[in-house]
């Protein structure tokens, strides 16, 4: 509903227009009145209506000077004036000054709801407009948008639609430079030479600065830097839409590096200023490998830490990325040299480590890569060295009979006889000769319990000592060979 006022001297034209006019009938609230042009502005000023009715003639302020002042403060107001028959110069004066419509006096109620309905009849033509422009407005932006984006991606057909765009923009743009944001919470700062045009591309986000007046180059970096609060990275300003997608390409790689460097704003020319040069690492390097080869996960945290120390330093993200892929790619190539599992060859480090916007972020995934491929290698030791294992207890269970050495078991398991030894008591819970000794003293009841005599079947067993086997078996039977055949 609309909201109405109503300014007149004389107390019988206020108050008959009051009670006599269905004011809801046309959709309006008539809120108030006044009775003298001062006291009309007032309540104005307080009240914002958006239909005043007013008499041309009034004490302390005119309805012209109302009038003029009311459509300086609020200019979609719409103004009817009540005018006499002599007031034909006020009238024209008051149309001049934008007025909607008028009432001749004496005011009559017909007259009022004519008026009234011509009106509110204007106000919905004015809205339907207004919303049409709006409309209007609002799809030639997301079209700039449309076209800039294409721009910014290098699309064939950008440049001819820039040129139709264009068209139906009023001012003329003479430059153009893209802001990648680190994050779409940002604040802008209007600047009256510059539009700023908000734009996402899939899940990223970027300003595009239209620039309205001509610049020097530095201006134009002073100027952009200051358009915006929050981290973000810029490109260089070019004066051809043609070279929209260098700055695009430029602020996506400042933005990275200013996440990385951990700084609010920078510009892409400035991104050299950050570099050193690389120390030389191959001392770490072989550390870190041999520390993998051995399975020694401190030892690697902490020669991995290390390397990222010196690495660091160099504040190059290019750099770091190429560094670290090579870094997880030899490590891989120690881990399968070692028996340890293959990702496969569409397993794609680059990718990852390019998601990776701070050192931190890149120390870790490092760290995590690394000691995964230790483990890998620690996983195929343990199955290797089970299945050696399996193979010794085989051979024993084949050969118990013969003069087997420790040195025969640990040659058919292709390892030394000390690592062998010591890989065969941690996984069998015992060491080997006593594991030998077993086997012998439960072949060797079988064999006595089957009728066989002591003498051979010492022989039978391994042992070509009758005495060293009957010591043997009596230290793990309680009895002598002759007296456990004899008891059971």
């Amino acid at each position: 509903m609309m909201r109405a006022a109503l300014f007149d001297d004389e107390f019988i034209v206020v108050q008959g227009l009051q009670t006599m006019v269905c004011w809801e009938k046309f959709g309006i609230e008539l809120i108030g009145t006044a009775q003298n042009g001062l006291e009309a502005l007032d309540y104005f000023e307080a009240n914002k209506p958006d239909i005043i009715l007013t008499d041309i003639r009034m004490p302390g302020l005119d309805g012209l000077a109302l009038i003029e002042r009311i459509l300086e403060l609020e200019s979609t107001t719409l103004c009817i004036v009540f005018s006499g028959f002599n007031d034909t110069a006020y009238l024209k004066k008051a149309i001049k000054l934008g007025v909607v419509d008028y009432l001749e006096k004496p005011v009559t109620l017909s007259k009022v709801e004519d008026v009234l309905a011509r009106t509110i009849k204007k106000a919905n033509e004015i809205k339907r407009i207004k919303t049409l422009e709006t409309e209007w407005e609002i799809n030639k932006q997301e079209r700039l948008k449309q076209v800039l984006l294409q721009l910014m991606l290098h699309h064939e057909e950008g440049e001819k639609n820039w040129e139709q765009v264009m068209q139906s923009y009023s001012k003329k743009v003479y430059g153009f430079t893209v802001l990648a944001l680190a994050s779409k919470d940002f604040i802008q700062k209007e600047k009256p030479n510059l539009k700023s045009i908000p734009i996402r591309s899939g899940n990223e986000y970027f300003l595009v600065l239209l620039h309205l007046t001509a610049l020097s180059s530095q201006h134009s970096k002073d100027l952009v830097t200051s358009n915006v609060k929050g981290q973000v990275g810029i490109g260089r300003t070019y004066t051809e839409p043609g070279d929209l997608f260098k700055s695009y390409q430029q602020a996506r790689k400042a933005c990275r590096y200013a996440k990385f460097l951990e700084v609010s704003a920078l510009h892409y020319e400035d991104i050299e200023t950050y570099n050193t040069a690389p120390q030389d690492v191959s001392s770490i390097e072989k550390a870190i490998f041999a520390s993998m080869r051995t399975t020694d996960e401190a030892n690697l945290k902490e020669h991995v830490m290390s390397w990222m120390k010196e690495l660091r330093q160099t504040r190059q993200l290019e750099l770091m990325e190429r560094e670290i892929a090579r870094m997880v790619y030899l490590g891989l190539e120690v881990a399968k040299e070692h028996g340890a599992q293959d990702p496969g060859d569409d397993y794609d480090f680059h990718q990852e480590i390019r998601r990776l916007n701070t050192s931190e972020a890149m120390e870790n995934w490092l760290l995590f890569k690394m000691i995964s491929f230790l483990n890998g290698i620690q996983q195929a030791k343990n199955k290797e060295s089970q299945g050696a294992v399996e193979r010794a207890e085989v051979f024993i269970e084949n050969y118990y009979h013969k003069d087997i050495t420790l040195q025969d078991v640990a040659a058919r398991a292709g390892m030394s006889a000390t690592y062998f030894s010591m890989l065969f008591k941690e996984t069998t819970g015992t060491t080997y000769i006593k594991y030998l000794t077993n086997i012998r003293i439960e072949k060797a009841k079988e064999l006595l319990l089957n009728g066989g005599k002591v003498k051979e079947v010492s022989e039978q067993v391994g042992y070509h000592s009758y005495r060293h086997f009957t010591e043997v078996f009596k230290k793990h039977t309680g009895v002598s060979p002759g007296l456990y055949r004899v008891k059971k």
